[in-house]
């Protein structure tokens, strides 16, 4: 998992540089407005006096984003950009005074928008490619997913803490639960097989002791997601492994073939993939829908982008390889799920994001 714990990193650092820079023009210039204030128009107006023309407007404040976040460059910035004029146009129709402000704002507005959307897809990434991985979409496990992981087996996730646990304080609650399990003994072909015959026999105790040597390994797989699960902290993380691990205690069939890292690691990642759902989304998506409509919507801002207007939905499908009745019964999913928040948000006046 090394390939995977770099590309963690590098998207953890590169969100960081993203949303200290985001945060700063969101507060700033209220970008989280629908529309720009007075006195948010007036700092504007301040702020790029010496920019002589819109199309310079527009270059300046792409290059105030540039390289913040690897994948936009400064063309597909300024195409953002170009797209916000024409709505600070038709926003100041009746006001030509306000143009120039207003342009800032949209543009500014526009490509923090943007980076919002890009934001929660690459938290969304790591996440995505264990599912994709794992085929989490597919219960039980199958098993060629499951000898691949059994291939890849590394005594490293069953007896050694993850590597995170060296950097925390020793009062962390973290820890401290990483001081309890560290005394748990090591996986043993020899011990398992003596569990698992005293567990087919009805022995809790003997169920108790598998758990405590698998402890590290759903410790392990949750540091994975440490950063791409920003919903969930990280002794939640654990204890949803946990519960993931309890489920493969209960499901596994000795005889099946493959072992029981192999069948526990898959019920693990499965359960963290789960709990970021629930938590992300009040009404969760099913797995593939959600997939499904990420590429879609990928596909969606790199088309406007490109052609400088919405897509299609035919420009859309050929993109995302989807046919046009697959994408709309994925919205029409979607759909569901949007109106089922706003009835329980009206119901119990609680604010749900959209």
């Amino acid at each position: 998992m090394t390939e995977m714990t770099d590309k963690r990193e590098m998207i953890l650092d590169s969100l960081l540089l993203q949303r200290q820079l985001v945060e700063k023009f969101e507060k700033k210039y209220h970008l989280d407005e629908n529309k720009p204030s007075e006195n948010v128009l007036t700092v504007l107006a301040g702020d790029y006096r010496n920019i002589r023309s819109r199309d310079e407007l527009v270059t300046d404040i792409a290059r105030e984003y540039l390289g913040v976040y690897p994948v936009i460059d400064e063309e597909k910035l300024i195409q953002a950009g170009n797209i916000a004029l024409k709505k600070a146009a038709a926003a100041c129709r009746d006001d030509e005074e306000k143009l120039f402000p207003c342009s800032a704002w949209y543009i500014h507005k526009i490509i923090n928008d943007m980076f919002h959307r890009l934001s929660d897809r690459t938290q969304q990434s790591i996440i995505l490619d264990f599912e994709t991985k794992l085929r989490l979409d597919e219960v039980p496990p199958r098993e060629d997913i499951l000898r691949s992981i059994d291939e890849s087996y590394s005594r490293d996730m069953t007896d050694k803490l993850p590597p995170i646990a060296g950097e925390l304080a020793p009062d962390d609650p973290v820890r401290l639960y990483f001081d309890e399990i560290e005394k748990a003994a090591t996986p043993c072909p020899e011990r398992e097989s003596a569990l698992f015959e005293r567990i087919r026999s009805g022995d809790e105790e003997a169920k108790k002791e598998l758990l405590e040597t698998y402890l590290r390994l759903a410790a392990n797989i949750a540091a994975q997601y440490l950063g791409s699960c920003n919903y969930v902290p990280f002794l939640d993380l654990i204890q949803e492994a946990n519960f993931g691990l309890i489920k493969a205690t209960e499901r596994y069939d000795e005889s099946a073939g493959y072992s029981f890292y192999a069948f526990a690691s898959w019920y693990i990642h499965l359960a963290i993939c789960r709990s970021y759902d629930n938590v992300k989304r009040e009404v969760p998506l099913l797995f593939n829908t959600r997939m499904s409509l990420v590429r879609i919507w990928s596909a969606y801002d790199e088309l406007s982008l490109q052609l400088g207007r919405a897509p299609t939905l035919d420009e859309l499908c050929n993109k995302a390889y989807f046919s046009v009745q697959q994408a709309e019964e994925y919205f029409d999913r979607a759909e569901h799920v949007r109106k089922l928040k706003h009835l329980l948000a009206t119901e119990y006046k609680e604010s749900f994001d959209e």
